[in-house]
């Protein structure tokens, strides 16, 4: 997991090289514009969801990994609280291939806030509990396959 401000993202290049996609979108592209939806950057190998999940307590979020895809979460319109657990910890669950998802138990470790022109990333296999906020928010979540 990596946070970092979101003009950083481009220092994070040499982990991905689709990385390149989420920077030049981030640069021309207003994310607050954006309707809530799924906009293809390319393909189905980079794309960003734009959504905007309710109020959500602590107890109410639920622990999600990926196995293909990298993460890319970057609050909009609010501050978002998340919750980390470290791959080697997280339980085994059943995976939803199509959907790239699997949902866990588990308790994070770690919480921490993510302020608006901040961003995580979550790499296949770690857990994160994402969305928590006590008054909802707008986010962009970038989607990028792990190559």
């Amino acid at each position: 997991m990596i946070i970092d401000s979101v003009g950083r993202l481009g220092f994070y290049r040499s982990l991905n090289p689709l990385i390149d996609y989420v920077v030049d979108f981030l640069s021309t592209t207003d994310l607050a514009a954006l309707e809530p939806g799924r906009y293809e950057i390319c393909g189905d190998r980079v794309y960003v969801n734009v959504c905007t999940p309710g109020a959500k307590s602590a107890s109410e979020a639920v622990v999600e990994s990926h196995r293909r895809m990298i993460d890319i979460h970057v609050p909009i319109t609010a501050d978002e609280q998340q919750g980390f657990v470290a791959a080697d910890v997280l339980s085994a669950q059943p995976y939803d291939e199509a959907g790239d998802c699997c949902l866990h138990p588990d308790t994070p470790s770690t919480y921490y806030t993510l302020p608006v022109g901040q961003l995580a990333i979550h790499f296949p296999g770690e857990g994160h509990k994402p969305a928590i906020s006590p008054c909802g928010l707008k986010k962009a979540i970038f989607k990028v396959l792990d190559v």
